[in-house]
């Protein structure tokens, strides 16, 4: 049996319900890339800036709430470190940069 579009070759049905479920899985994967970009969008300055640093030290949010408190402040100790570190490098020092200030 063989299933064909107006103006296209005639394509076999395998291969029609093949690209069906390619068609199928790109839809998947753009729901996921929106809820992924939705859940980013949300989140406060300094939660993306938490998420950020943990990706710096290879280390996913799940993964930090698993450890061991004492292993958690070592880690929020050296994620502060390097945001002094980053800001004290920076050459742009205006006023209010670090406010996060909402109208």
């Amino acid at each position: 049996m063989s299933m064909s579009i107006q103006g296209s070759a005639p394509m076999p049905l395998a291969d029609a319900l093949k690209r069906g479920s390619t068609l199928t899985s790109k839809a998947a994967e753009t729901a996921t890339a929106e809820a992924k970009f939705l859940k980013y969008a949300q989140m406060t300055p300094a939660e993306r800036l938490h998420q950020q640093m943990l990706a710096k030290f290879g280390v996913t949010e799940e993964e930090f709430q698993k450890m061991d408190p004492k292993a958690q402040a070592e880690l929020a100790g050296k994620i502060r470190d390097e945001i002094l570190k980053q800001l004290n490098a920076g050459g742009d020092k205006r006023t209010g940069m670090l406010a996060d200030i909402k109208v």
